[in-house]
């Protein structure tokens, strides 16, 4: 690629230009020109030496030898990119003409075109055509401009002739006159620009493109889905996915095919400059897709894995990539086309102070992207709380994430908001609390209130998910109406679904509980109770370890018969397959 030497080119230009002479310093003289050729007839006997080498040569070397042969050509109309082809196909279709009206250099005698010194004109014997020599601004002689774009009514003129030369050759190139042999009469018959075998050949060509095309498709998409499934993911991507290969393979067949069309310049110059930006485009086009179809295999073997930082890595560089791809791509693109790729990117580099400054934001979202990468303060699928956000990550980029709320909206955030505001995980707790006051009645007596705290305390010990470690049940307190008790544990449980289970079973053995010892609730009123002394009914027994033996053995008693003694699996919600899979949390 020529962008590196153009903008070092360009660098250095500027500087010098920039850096003024000093005074008394002498100038250093300029470098000569290219010696130019005496005349027409010295392209002429160069363009038979090159072409004669050319015939003796094989492979590299004759094409080579015939890339200088059309060097002598005038091609400063032509794509940079296609001057050593067309040239190439010039010289091999004018040694065509040259070889049967002429037997060597000695046949021609080159005259001023219309008295201009500047201008020489060969006429071709029984008027079969022109061949001109223009000289350039550099001094050299060349055929003109106007041979390379009329060379191939010349060589139409000159079919029907036998070879002069002695070393006269149907094509050096070969692909040049190889439907030549097959075709004759009406078929090398003119309609319109083309002869009749090239507008078959040519529909042939695009027809077998097309085949070509759809065929490198199915076992691209083949091979991706073995390759994805060999590793234990399956590709989910549709025809769509396929189609930039199926264009990458149709246009580079079109590309190999065209030269043997021995079209004319213009249109074979058409044809092949839409063929190669087709094949460019096709080919940054298929390498977008390319990493997609990567990135989703990548994605589903991350899923297996326990961490989730290769869940969060994956689509960024997924991003990342494929715009690294798709700048690139442009370039190439430009730099193809005859563009001034080094002056566009030093442009790029100047406005870059302006760029950077309008970028303020942008850059922030990225370390604040960087921080979600190094800090880790969450992760895909976590329940988080990020200022007045709240739900279950579902996305995070370069420049924003994505957060599923419980009301199944999609909230799109910058990263640099990440950087000033607090990030509450709640999906990353190890124990989710449960924290309640269980209000009892006030003619509840000690011996009975303690054998319930005591059975509290026993649920918790034999309950599956219950923290063991750290609990607290305690009478705190005389309320209004009530007396409080204090229930303060955890459940360890992966999601809410799970945790809002477990908390209801614990609630409902505790109330089971209070039914047996026949304790009551104490609603939040005020209540005048007008009782004799001899209506009151209670255990008064002082003895505390029998009746926390008897809060125990109820407590096993109701965990036998209402709870059990299985541990059920965590909560498993069936998911559609529309659904994202980080988007586990709350209803």
């Amino acid at each position: 690629m020529k962008t590196n030497g153009l903008l070092v080119a360009l660098l250095l230009t500027l500087f010098a230009t920039a850096v003024p002479a000093q005074d008394g310093e002498e100038k250093k003289p300029q470098a000569a020109r290219p010696k130019p050729f005496p005349g027409p007839r010295s392209v002429w006997t160069a363009f038979y030496d090159r072409t004669k080498q050319a015939k003796a040569a094989a492979g590299a070397e004759r094409e080579a030898r015939l890339t200088e042969a059309g060097r002598l050509f005038d091609l400063s109309g032509v794509n940079s990119a296609d001057r050593d082809r067309t040239g190439r196909q010039a010289a091999d279709k004018l040694k065509f003409v040259l070889d049967r009206v002429a037997s060597g250099v000695s046949d021609f005698w080159w005259e001023p075109k219309e008295s201009d010194e500047a201008q020489y004109a060969w006429e071709a014997p029984d008027e079969r055509g022109t061949v001109t020599m223009t000289r350039g601004a550099d001094g050299n002689w060349r055929f003109s401009a106007e041979t390379l774009s009329g060379v191939d009514d010349l060589r139409a003129n000159v079919l029907g002739l036998d070879p002069k030369a002695d070393n006269a050759d149907a094509s050096l190139l070969g692909e040049s006159t190889i439907f030549y042999r097959y075709f004759s009469g009406w078929w090398l018959n003119r309609l319109w620009m083309l002869e009749n075998w090239q507008w078959l050949m040519l529909l042939v060509l695009i027809l077998a493109g097309v085949v070509v095309g759809a065929v490198f498709r199915y076992f691209i998409m083949s091979f991706s889905r073995r390759w994805a499934r060999s590793r234990g993911v399956e590709i989910t991507r549709g025809r769509r996915t396929g189609r930039p290969f199926a264009l990458v393979a149709m246009a580079a067949f079109w590309f190999w095919g065209v030269p043997y069309l021995a079209l004319p310049h213009t249109f074979d110059a058409a044809l092949i400059g839409v063929t190669r930006v087709v094949l460019m485009v096709g080919a940054v086009w298929a390498s977008c897709r390319i990493i997609d179809i990567l990135t989703e295999a990548f994605a589903g073997m991350a899923a297996r894995t326990t961490t989730k930082l290769d869940d969060l890595l994956v689509p960024m560089m997924r991003r990342a990539i494929k715009i690294f791809v798709v700048v690139l791509g442009i370039v190439w693109i430009a730099d193809n086309l005859g563009m001034n790729v080094g002056a566009l990117l030093a442009g790029l580099g100047i406005g870059g102070i302006a760029i950077a400054l309008a970028s303020k934001d942008t850059v922030e979202n990225f370390f604040g992207a960087i921080s979600i990468l190094v800090d880790r303060p969450f992760q895909v699928g976590d329940w988080v709380r990020i200022g007045s956000i709240e739900g279950t990550i579902s996305e995070v980029g370069f420049r924003s994430s994505r957060v599923r709320t419980f009301y199944d909206s999609i909230i799109t955030f910058p990263n640099a908001l990440l950087i000033r505001t607090p990030v509450d995980n709640m999906g990353n707790r190890r124990y989710r609390r449960i924290k309640a006051t269980l209000g009892v009645a006030y003619d509840t007596p000690a011996a009975k209130l303690e054998a319930f705290l005591e059975g509290i305390r026993e649920l918790i010990r034999i309950h599956p998910y219950t923290r063991k470690d750290y609990y607290l049940v305690y009478f705190s307190g005389f309320g209004d109406s009530a007396l409080e008790i204090l229930l303060y544990c955890f459940v360890q449980t992966p999601d809410w679904q799970t945790e809002l289970r477990e908390k209801q079973r614990l609630l409902l053995d505790i109330k089971r509980l209070a039914e047996t010892l026949g304790i009551e609730f104490a609603f939040p009123t005020r209540t005048l109770h007008m009782i004799e002394a001899k209506n009151a009914q209670h255990d008064r027994t002082t003895d505390v370890g029998a009746a926390q033996s008897r809060g125990r053995r109820t407590a096993q008693q109701i965990l036998e018969e209402f709870t059990g003694s299985e541990t059920p699996p965590p909560v498993s919600i069936q998911r559609g397959p529309s659904e994202s899979d980080g988007d586990s949390g709350r209803e």
